[in-house]
């Protein structure tokens, strides 16, 4: 299996694995999305430290994995202010993505 098929196997058992997560907290208690937050966001705050760049490229995945939770929170709890934040943050991590995923990908498939 390539390096390309393997991340995006990842990344898709990782999406499966989070949406009956974001189910069962907008469908049981919203207040559920609290143990989202630290389900997530412990080790994206951990992964984004990292100086090597290959383990830091994941705390970016799980930044955006952790958003629904975010928005679920701010949405339950009516805070507004912290809604914009929350997009502003989603944007931030797509942009890593980009930036550490697909153009490290294209880079990386160009050179010989």
């Amino acid at each position: 299996m390539d390096k390309m098929t393997m991340t995006k196997t990842v990344l898709v058992s990782l999406v499966l694995i989070s949406v009956p997560l974001y189910i069962t907290v907008l469908c049981v208690d919203p207040w559920l999305a609290q143990a989202g937050i630290i389900l997530y966001g412990l080790p994206t705050l951990v992964l984004v430290g990292f100086k090597n760049s290959n383990i830091r490229r994941w705390g970016y995945i799980t930044a955006l994995l952790g958003q629904p939770f975010w928005f679920i929170a701010t949405l339950h709890n009516d805070q507004w202010g912290m809604l914009i934040l929350v997009c502003c943050y989603t944007i931030t991590w797509i942009n890593g993505i980009h930036q550490h995923w697909i153009k490290n990908e294209n880079i990386a498939d160009s050179q010989p």
